[in-house]
């Protein structure tokens, strides 16, 4: 013989039930195949060459000698 077992659900969980079942619906996949490549060396000599532009410019440069004293 078996028994039948009843849950009883106020509104309030009620409604929050079926927010989670439509989190867990909906949920956008995202995996490491998602996301968008990244080229680093393109980067690194992309900026290498904007540095040697300001070193020709004579923009940031840095000196370690002191011209105030």
């Amino acid at each position: 013989m078996s028994t039948l077992l009843y849950i009883v659900f106020t509104k309030k969980e009620m409604i929050n039930v079926q927010r989670l079942e439509m989190e867990l619906i909906h949920m956008p996949h995202t995996s490491d195949n998602d996301k968008k490549a990244r080229d680093n060396n393109a980067k690194r000599a992309q900026k290498n060459e904007q540095e040697q532009k300001n070193i020709e410019q004579g923009k940031r440069a840095y000196s370690k000698k002191t011209d105030h004293l």
